[in-house]
């Protein structure tokens, strides 16, 4: 899968309130309180997305009608796409 295309599904679970609320809000928490404790560690961040993904894909299935399956390579990719959001929404 490209990285437009995992960009495309971050765009659209992310305009699921329901999901952002849940997951993303959560997340983007977490991740700001971390780093102004300076414990923040990029690798076990990206760790913490294996919980954060398979929902983004199920909500992304349920919301579109699709049957996406991401495979370990594709995983991989769809976490800097996460992290660059949510380090960009810490930013803000």
């Amino acid at each position: 899968m490209k990285d437009t295309d995992l960009q495309n599904i971050l765009a659209v679970i992310l305009g699921d309130v329901d999901f952002v609320r849940s997951k993303h809000e959560f997340v983007v928490k977490n991740y700001k309180r971390k780093i102004q404790k300076e414990t923040y560690q990029e690798p076990l961040a990206r760790k913490g997305l294996d919980h954060y993904i398979p929902q983004a894909i199920e909500t992304y299935n349920n919301l579109t009608d699709s049957n996406i399956h991401l495979d370990k390579q594709d995983k991989e990719i769809f976490k800097d796409v996460i992290l660059k959001r949510i380090l960009e929404d810490i930013g803000n």
